[in-house]
């Protein structure tokens, strides 16, 4: 890893990169709106990358192709599973009936959670009954006794009573703006995190610029399913170029050419020995 404080930096040839300006500190949406070229693929993990933004200044910057791709398929995968249906349900969320209700006691703030937000808790595919009150079950204070009967399934994978605890736990902290279950949001990043390409997958040039190509239309271009940077900049193209040839670098103090002895220095150091 490269720490700019300390001025591990890259060079090109013995020119630092380190220079004012020459090492962007952050690079934008805008920094590839013009496009973003790859250069090709580096040890199978990297692809180094040209970002062109619309006014025409360039980046150099590293993509992580695992990274890069994970963002790719993430999106692909909630577009298909989250988008709505004309009820409001998220097309690829089905609701799996359980074969034995499962019985759970919620807190005092889960059971107002679900009162108040149970059409959200049964668009997600839970459903949720209250069964016939046992003799001991009168304790007010320990919450309602439920039997979830239905949960979500998702890509063949069934949630269970503890996300739906989790999801009312968030629903009841964000006024019902929850948004997608953790679970759901979990388990669609774990799928795309092992579908993706990983480090030690070779990729063509081509194969590499339409990886490029893709994350350039992602929403969120920079960071992964697990928040993993997609991309890092590097330097600045312009400016890079600017930069002087090997052994020639401004950054080091040129030193005086070492004067050759005459016959004369050599009589005034002997006078000055002399007894």
């Amino acid at each position: 890893a490269l720490d700019r404080g300390s001025g591990c930096v890259p060079r090109v040839g013995e020119g630092r990169l380190d220079g004012p300006g020459v090492v962007p500190g952050e690079i934008s949406f805008g920094a590839f709106a013009g496009g973003l070229r790859a250069l090709g693929s580096c040890e199978a993990k990297f692809i180094p990358a040209v970002c062109t933004s619309s006014s025409g200044q360039q980046v150099l910057v590293i993509i992580d192709q695992h990274a890069a791709d994970e963002r790719v398929l993430l999106e692909e995968i909630q577009n298909r599973v989250l988008a709505p249906c004309s009820d409001g349900s998220p097309a690829g969320v089905t609701s799996t009936c359980l074969e034995d209700p499962v019985f759970m006691r919620l807190t005092p703030q889960e059971a107002t959670a679900l009162e108040a937000y149970g059409k959200q808790v049964r668009a997600w595919g839970w459903r949720v009954e209250e069964p016939p009150r046992d003799s001991g079950d009168d304790d007010a204070g320990a919450g309602a006794r439920v039997a979830v009967t239905a949960a979500p399934a998702v890509l063949g994978v069934s949630l269970n009573t503890t996300e739906l605890r989790l999801y009312l736990s968030v629903l009841a902290e964000t006024a019902g703006a929850a948004g997608a279950p953790v679970g759901v949001r979990r388990l669609l990043a774990s799928k795309a995190c092992r579908g993706a390409v990983m480090f030690g997958d070779r990729l063509s040039r081509n194969e590499c610029q339409l990886l490029a190509e893709a994350l350039r239309g992602t929403e969120l271009s920079f960071s992964c399913a697990h928040g993993r940077p997609t991309m890092v900049p590097i330097c600045s193209v312009e400016l890079a170029r600017r930069m002087p040839a090997a052994g020639s670098s401004p950054y080091k103090t040129p030193r005086p050419e070492p004067r050759r002895l005459t016959a004369a220095d050599l009589r005034r150091k002997l006078a000055g020995h002399s007894c």
